[in-house]
């Protein structure tokens, strides 16, 4: 091999060794502020809002948002075809509605730690729809890891060291062990969706239909007049409304900048 050769070769696992540590960078970004937005939106759980409500009213500030900077600096990217609407109908609402919901609805049925702790059993469902959905390769490694993801996710909570001393499931219900792991599901589906749409589409253009879809299909369910009287109400005037402009969809662009290089297996 001539000297050329070796710097190229040198210089080309440089490039994929930076390329690796960056997508694993996202990653982690994107879990910090998924546990961020826990943190700001039981604010306005404890103000009185349903999770169909917190869910409708970030997701279609998120929207008008990402739909405001596209028709101004790139409307290129509004462009899809009809035929790949199922893609963003479930990035929408099987993902986001879903997701958000769930997760929300655990926070007010337990606690915030541990609606976190179960939205992170995500990376399971993810590893088993990627061998379902993409063919993946299921070793013995990524079984045991599976495994011992899950019974983290299950002693972190508590719920084995409350049974065994005779007091239950503690903080937690029942119902709220279903949807935090619902929640969970919604979550993973985000990683399987948005794969295949970024396949053909930009980043912005999934994200800001992914949203749009999810604002839309909850809209019938807050028509009624108490949502709009909640948030004229005067003390819901004090709340801190950080907790609805803190951006929801931030999570989600460091994801899907993930998702072009690395598997789908590889997402939180």
């Amino acid at each position: 091999m001539t000297d050329k050769q070796h710097n190229r070769t040198i210089e080309k696992n440089f490039c994929d060794v930076k390329l690796e540590d960056i997508a694993s960078l996202f990653i982690l970004t994107a879990g910090t502020l998924w546990g961020m937005i826990g943190l700001f939106s039981s604010a306005m759980s404890e103000g009185g809002f349903s999770s169909i409500e917190i869910t409708f009213i970030r997701n279609a500030v998120a929207a008008v948002g990402l739909w405001i900077y596209l028709l101004i600096f790139q409307r290129k990217l509004i462009r899809i075809e009809i035929k790949d609407i199922w893609m963003f109908l479930g990035t929408g609402i099987l993902s986001i509605v879903f997701f958000n919901i769930m997760y929300f609805t655990t926070i007010q049925l337990s606690t915030l730690s541990i609606a976190a702790i179960l939205l992170y059993t995500a990376p399971c469902f993810v590893m088993m729809m990627s061998v379902l959905f993409f063919h993946e390769k299921l070793t013995k490694a990524k079984v045991a890891a599976l495994i011992c993801a899950f019974c983290g996710c299950v002693f972190t909570t508590g719920i084995v060291e409350g049974m065994l001393s005779g007091q239950g499931a503690g903080n937690i219900t029942w119902i709220g062990i279903v949807t935090g792991i619902c929640s969970g599901i919604g979550y993973a589906l985000y990683s399987i969706f948005g794969n295949i749409a970024l396949k053909k589409y930009h980043t912005e253009t999934v994200t800001a239909y992914t949203f749009l879809i999810a604002a839309v299909s909850l809209l019938p369910f807050c028509l009624k007049g108490e949502l709009i009287a909640r948030m004229q109400n005067s003390s819901m005037r004090q709340m801190p409304w950080e907790s609805v402009w803190y951006p929801p969809w931030l999570p989600f662009v460091f994801i899907q900048q993930d998702s072009n290089t690395p598997n789908p297996e590889k997402h939180p």
